[in-house]
């Protein structure tokens, strides 16, 4: 989306109340969200972009999602980064 819009995430939020009723606004199906596996799978790349385990502000920066979305589906940002990066050590978006 962000490569093809004029606006940020955050201004369709402060217009809309949240980014589903900017959704909806937009006639788009909310109902859609990204699957478990679309989730990591962003992790992932950005984790491979930034040659580093993603942060929080990594993610609303760059990423394709918002953290909010990654709590909604893994109950915490560290959960969903344990799921994603599961064995390849830190989990503080730092390398090393």
């Amino acid at each position: 989306m962000r490569e093809y819009v004029l606006h940020s995430e955050q201004t369709y939020t402060r217009r809309f109340g949240s980014w589903l009723a900017a959704l909806e606004a937009a006639g788009f199906d909310p109902d859609r969200g990204p699957t478990d596996a679309e989730l990591l799978a962003e992790l992932r790349r950005l984790r491979d972009d930034l040659e580093k385990q993603p942060s929080a502000q990594d993610m609303s920066d760059h990423g394709a999602y918002g953290t909010t979305t990654y709590v909604r589906h893994f109950g915490s940002w560290s959960a969903a980064l344990e799921e994603a990066f599961d064995g390849e050590g830190d989990r503080n978006g730092e390398s090393g």
